[in-house]
């Protein structure tokens, strides 16, 4: 089901919404949450959610705290039935020095048996090795949790406001059938298509995911985000039944 992204007002102790003003506290709502709350504000179409706090998570030592697990319970009626997609959002991550990009975890198609479970994933993963390895001299930060709607995506992918290869200014838009998953994971080879300074676009041999009316669409979106933030960004996007929903958006570290 697609979200349709009315206004929630959750009561469950832990629970913050994604579209309360407290959401855009980096702090308490991790980076990635923040951006979105700040993008969300802003009029950007990105699905309504709700955060499990940095707070209410540190409280628990090694399991996922009793307040957590019972207020999840009402993720339903907050939200909606499920199916949800589960995503860390650490106050590390998404930084100007430090993407984090695929370091933390993200679990999709959740149903509400297994919500419990996928947000200590998610929780639990700033302790794994491969984020030691990322950056063991900044540590994992505090972790917050973000809980949304699943969006049943026709096509998803990235989008880059500057070509973090080359540095040239164009946007670079890599995209997939499907959830964009496939894409991070490596899973699949994107099809790629750039657009120009000049609105000059260029399109793939092969061109499946999208159209170029599609590829128009997300680097309008992708400019939009960068000038809201007047730095190059690095945005994640997905196309549903029509609709172009914004899912993520970091600062370009490569440049």
């Amino acid at each position: 089901m697609m979200p349709n992204n009315p206004t929630i007002r959750p009561s469950a102790a832990g629970l913050v919404s994604l579209d309360d003003p407290a959401c855009q506290a980096p702090a308490l709502a991790g980076n990635k949450a923040a951006t979105l709350a700040v993008l969300l504000r802003a009029g950007f179409e990105v699905p309504l959610g709700l955060v499990v706090t940095t707070d209410v998570l540190s409280s628990g030592g090694d399991e996922l705290p009793a307040v957590v697990r019972a207020a999840l319970s009402e993720v339903p009626d907050l939200l909606g039935p499920g199916r949800w997609a589960v995503r860390s959002s650490n106050t590390a991550e998404d930084s100007a020095q430090a993407s984090f990009a695929g370091q933390f975890e993200t679990v999709l198609n959740v149903d509400s048996s297994g919500l419990a479970e996928a947000v200590f994933r998610c929780w639990r993963s700033r302790l794994s090795d491969r984020v030691r390895a990322y950056d063991s001299d900044r540590g994992a930060g505090s972790m917050a949790v973000l809980i949304q709607p699943m969006i049943p995506a026709d096509a998803a992918g990235v989008a880059f406001t500057t070509d973090p290869v080359s540095g040239h200014r164009r946007i670079v838009v890599e995209a997939v059938e499907g959830l964009g998953e496939r894409l991070v994971s490596g899973a699949t080879t994107p099809e790629r298509w750039t657009i120009e300074e000049d609105g000059s676009i260029g399109a793939p041999s092969m061109a499946i995911a999208l159209t170029a009316e599609n590829a128009q669409a997300i680097g309008d979106l992708a400019r939009r985000v960068e000038e809201h933030f007047a730095r190059p960004q690095d945005i994640e996007w997905a196309i549903a039944g029509g609709s172009l929903w914004l899912l993520q958006a970091r600062p370009i570290t490569t440049l």
